[in-house]
């Protein structure tokens, strides 16, 4: 059990369910870089910048993350289009019921540098 502000937050906070949480928890260990104990494993996992002019110019690694012009030009014709659809809108709306409210109430916890939509994203990608 974690100790402090962000044990304390991620207790209150456990009806969002453990992937969300995990996700949370990515995030700022991932923030903390060699100073977190898990760097070692968090530095292993997939966590592509994407983005115009990289290796990985779709985005993430997985349709969650990819702009919608990527997800038509790839997935279009099939059924994974919807589903990748749906569950890119299900994890930005649950980004949208936490911050900035919680970089706002809760800087120390979760800064709003390291708690980006798109490192929500990443982080829910490598933990899936």
């Amino acid at each position: 059990e974690m100790p402090g502000p962000r044990g304390d937050a991620y207790r209150t906070f456990a009806a969002l369910g453990e992937d969300t949480i995990a996700a949370l928890w990515l995030i700022a260990e991932r923030a903390l870089g060699e100073a977190s104990p898990w760097h070692a494993v968090i530095a292993s996992l997939p966590w592509s910048e994407g983005g115009e002019g990289s290796a990985s110019p779709c985005g993430g690694c997985t349709p969650v993350s990819w702009p919608r012009e990527a997800c038509d030009a790839l997935l279009g014709g099939t059924p994974l289009l919807a589903d990748a659809i749906a569950a890119s809108e299900k994890l930005a709306r649950q980004y949208a019921a936490l911050f900035p409210a919680l970089s706002e109430h809760m800087a120390d916890v979760f800064p709003a540098s390291a708690y980006t939509l798109d490192n929500f994203r990443r982080a829910h990608e490598a933990w899936n």
